[in-house]
């Protein structure tokens, strides 16, 4: 379906936002957690933005889940920072009733990485990556999906939740 309005938006030469938003430290905080919470976390994310595409959205807006902890929105350009601003304040002020007490107050969890080594990992966060056709041209899906991921990368470097705009001519 998201593969499908992408393509229609393009198509019908409809000028359009495409948010890719990604969790930060979701894996560690599934590892100590448990996958019930994780699923909590999944679930509160997509409440978050559902909520604020709703409220500072359009009607024509397209809300996505591609799997995991991997979201998109599909708006226009005058509706995202908006909602990226909203999602932020939301997500920040309400990921942490997912936490216990003692994690909140040290802002990390502790558990091993990828490598097998123990880290801290921060609270959770979330990045946004936004890309549109308002100053360039996508042809297909796979375009729009490529420079939204390239974006990304960018953007999970910044420390907490963060949401970046491609700002690329053609």
């Amino acid at each position: 379906e998201i593969q499908m309005e992408i393509n229609h938006r393009i198509a019908t030469n409809k000028v359009f936002s495409f948010i890719y938003a990604d969790l930060d430290n979701f894996k560690a905080y599934n590892d100590v957690y448990g996958f019930a919470s994780g699923d909590r976390a999944i679930k509160l994310t997509a409440d978050i933005i559902c909520d604020n595409v709703h409220m500072h959205g359009t009607s024509g807006d397209f809300i996505g889940h591609i799997g995991g902890d991997d979201f998109i929105v599909i708006t226009v350009p005058a509706c995202v920072d908006k909602i990226c601003k909203g999602i932020i304040n939301d997500f920040d002020t309400k990921i942490k009733s997912l936490y216990s007490k003692k994690d909140i107050e040290n802002g990390y969890i502790t558990t091993t990485d990828r490598r097998g080594n123990i880290n801290k990992f921060p609270i959770m966060s979330i990045s946004m990556s936004v890309v549109s056709n308002e100053y360039r041209k996508f042809v297909t899906y796979a375009h729009v999906s490529e420079v939204a991921a390239e974006v990304k990368k960018f953007v999970k470097s910044i420390p907490g939740s963060a949401y970046f705009k491609d700002r690329r001519k053609d």
